[in-house]
């Protein structure tokens, strides 16, 4: 019975709006003609699956008298229905407003349909398709999801972001705790970070005699983890009676915090490409040759004047320099207070993910057009951190070419070595890594010394498998946990907003094996 399986709904499938009342198309294939297959939802998202009592049945449906061949003459056969997981307030316990269900096909004589994930069955059947001779086990082999026999569709209203604010709230980048106008204008003091935007510019981005590095430009709207439009501003520098040798960065940023709409999206590009109405301007610079503090950051504001602050989200938890920075940039960072003296540890620049922004329509600031711009900041990134770090063997994922070839193209589907399979866990690995990680944790872990939380291998994230349940679906506990600042993942305002939209909690149950963890489903 193999080759039974459920095409719609997929697992990951999201759904808007009230859950009661809400239809689940299914569209499914059996392996016989006129056969039976029964429709079931379990009881409660955290009952235990292995118990048939748990399954309640919310439809049956027959199979067509004539079916589809594959190469090899066998044929499945068609069947289709449509069920209302919650037709009414008393079977909410099924499908919780905000969480998941789980959906299952039996057919007569008890065997479960095969089911596929939302984010790889696309190409994974069109390559299937695209052999000389496939079959329709194939399909089931080499596409089978994440929860094989069952499945998981995710409601996506509410989101935590959009229930009522508590006492200590949803801390988004507090993990390195939260800082003070005093503490960052000592940290300036520190660092002696220029007074203006123009004397920052005077200081690391204008060549001086002998340096002929270009500055590199690109503009984009950053949808991998704050939100908004910016406008990238990077070039190596050369030492001179100010400073060493290193590299410097500044960004401006466009647009408003807690974006939901294209429309939104396209307003912050439309700002960042007319360089018009930037709020704040974010900059960094890499200097090796200091022994403390080689990487620093500065905020400018929309006056170009010096800022101790930079709201990077619409709570403003924490919105003081270095501290709200070092969240993503540097999992091992850390900040020194002595006296008032202030330094930082660890902290990192991060690689450019093309596949994580958004890019005007326009010349010359389609992805196209900015394609080798973007290389060579990749380029310049790279170049600040040694070589068995994340960052750069993530660059070098990018550009199996070399980053630093003229024109070199960016993979972004490759995935990293520790999550390549050859055998019959392929595609979940590729399922589990693209709607998880890629999308919602790779941009800030992969700053982590450690590759035990770089999630660059397979292993490590299912060892993490606990935690990381714990963390992106337990907010309610979380959220108030003080004691880590906030202790809930994703931890930027926007990468939240997009991972609780989408069916990644999906992935992470059925793929971490935490079905029969009390999750209450990923509820909210």
């Amino acid at each position: 019975m193999s080759t039974a399986c459920i095409l719609d709904p997929q697992n990951g499938q999201t759904f808007n709006g009230p859950v009661t009342g809400t239809t689940v198309s299914f569209s499914a294939y059996h392996t016989s003609a006129n056969a039976t297959s029964r429709v079931q939802v379990l009881s409660s998202p955290t009952a235990d699956p292995s118990v048939s009592a748990n399954w309640i049945t919310l439809a049956t449906a027959t199979s067509a008298a004539s079916g589809y061949n594959d190469t090899t003459g066998a044929t499945v056969y068609p069947w289709s229905a449509n069920v209302t997981p919650v037709p009414s307030a008393a079977f909410a316990a099924r499908w919780p407003a905000g969480g998941l269900a789980f959906l299952r096909a039996l057919t007569s004589d008890g065997y479960t349909h095969a089911t596929f994930d939302d984010v790889t069955f696309d190409d994974c059947f069109s390559e299937v398709l695209g052999r000389p001779d496939w079959a329709w086990t194939d399909v089931t082999t080499d596409c089978g999801g994440l929860g094989a026999s069952r499945l998981a569709v995710v409601s996506t209203s509410p989101t935590p972001l959009e229930l009522p604010r508590v006492t200590g709230g949803i801390r988004f980048l507090s993990k390195k705790g939260v800082g003070s106008d005093a503490e960052t204008n000592n940290y300036y003091t520190t660092i002696n970070a220029p007074l203006t935007l123009a004397a920052f510019r005077s200081r690391y981005m204008v060549p001086t005699v002998g340096d002929s590095e270009a500055e590199v430009t690109a503009t984009y709207y950053n949808d991998g983890d704050l939100g908004i439009g910016r406008e990238m501003h990077c070039r190596r520098f050369a030492a001179n009676a100010n400073h060493g040798a290193g590299m410097a960065c500044h960004v401006s940023n466009y647009g408003t915090f807690g974006h939901t709409s294209e429309a939104d999206i396209t307003a912050a590009l439309n700002q960042a490409t007319s360089r018009t109405g930037a709020f704040a301007t974010v900059a960094m610079v890499y200097e090796p040759s200091r022994a403390n503090n080689p990487v620093t950051f500065m905020v400018y504001d929309a006056a170009g004047n010096r800022s101790t602050r930079a709201g990077l989200d619409t709570r403003l938890a924490n919105d003081t320099v270095p501290r709200n920075c070092l969240t993503c940039h540097g999992i091992n960072s850390y900040v020194s207070v002595a006296g008032s003296t202030v330094t930082v540890a660890n902290a990192r620049f991060l690689p450019f993910d093309l596949d994580s922004f958004r890019y005007s329509t326009a010349a010359p600031f389609r992805r196209a057009d900015q394609a080798e711009s973007l290389r060579r900041l990749n380029a310049l990134v790279k170049g600040t951190v040694p070589a068995t770090t994340g960052i750069s063997r993530l660059v070098d994922q990018w550009y199996p070419a070399g980053v630093n070839t003229v024109n070199a193209a960016f993979d972004g589907k490759r995935l990293p070595p520790g999550w390549e399979s050859s055998g019959s866990d392929a595609t979940d690995r590729r399922s589990l890594y693209d709607g998880v990680v890629k999308n919602y944790c790779r941009t800030c872990h992969i700053s982590s010394e450690s590759t035990y939380y770089t999630f660059e291998n397979h292993a490590d994230f299912v060892g993490n498998g606990a935690r990381i349940l714990e963390l992106t679906c337990n907010w309610p506990a979380a959220r108030l946990n003080s004691a880590e600042g906030g202790a809930m993942m994703p931890h930027a305002e926007h990468v939240a907003r997009r991972f609780w939209q989408s069916g990644a909690r999906a992935y992470l149950v059925t793929g971490l094996n935490g079905l029969n963890t009390p999750l209450a489903g990923c509820v909210p």
